[in-house]
């Protein structure tokens, strides 16, 4: 998971999302009448979409995989929508996630113990890579408990970071050996695969570190 910069919310939620609010809360308030899924559904709007792309430059806001390859992928809620209905239309409170992540994460809500944000947190120094593994931060309950809902350390998740990992051991070991005027060419290549819109850059952006180069800023 990667820090995140909210983009600019776009014209149609700008114009409408107070009005879709209210109108959904007054239906919520009225016993026995249900809000209709065109009703629910009003933020999943093509230009909606299309900005939460470009924020998260086409990856899952959680694990980091890029999804659009194989994927629509899900204009999700940070805050669920059944606990934090005035947030139902809230630009800040839409990202885009796969839809494992998704589903995993469903209506968790706990103000006591909320999972990262990766829009408000710093998920990189809360979230630690070993190898291809995530692991919170010691004594940080919110990443340790992020870790475990989202289970961002499944098999799947493992095995394609694993691959990415090998890719990354392997262009540092070319960094390590090459021959003065060549090594600085390969940093800068090495350094391009920690920019935020690689798949999996925190994980590049550690191992950059630990060769002592000076990834950019995320």
């Amino acid at each position: 998971m990667i820090k995140i910069v909210k983009g600019v919310k776009p014209d149609l939620l700008e114009d409408q999302a107070d009005i879709w609010r209210d109108e959904l809360l007054a239906l919520i308030a009225v016993e026995n009448e249900d809000p209709t899924t065109y009703q629910k559904g009003k933020y999943n709007r093509p230009e909606v979409k299309a900005a939460v792309i470009a924020e998260t430059y086409g990856k899952c806001a959680y694990c980091e995989s890029k999804i659009l390859h194989i994927d629509f992928g899900d204009i999700e809620h940070i805050l669920p929508k059944k606990e934090r209905p005035e947030l139902w239309f809230e630009w800040e409170n839409l990202t885009l996630a796969c839809s494992v992540c998704n589903n995993k994460k469903r209506a968790y809500y706990d103000e006591e113990l909320p999972l990262l944000d990766p829009y408000d947190d710093e998920p990189e120094q809360r979230l630690l890579f070993f190898g291809p593994l995530v692991r919170a931060a010691p004594g940080d309950d919110s990443a340790f408990k992020t870790e475990r809902v989202l289970d961002l350390n499944r098999p799947k998740l493992i095995e394609r970071r694993t691959e990415r990992l090998d890719q990354l051991l392997m262009l540092a070991s070319l960094v390590e050996n090459a021959a003065p005027g060549i090594k600085e060419v390969l940093e800068d290549d090495f350094l391009s695969e920690t920019e935020n819109e690689r798949e999996y850059s925190s994980l590049a952006r550690t191992i950059a570190r630990n060769l002592g180069l000076t990834p950019p800023p995320p």
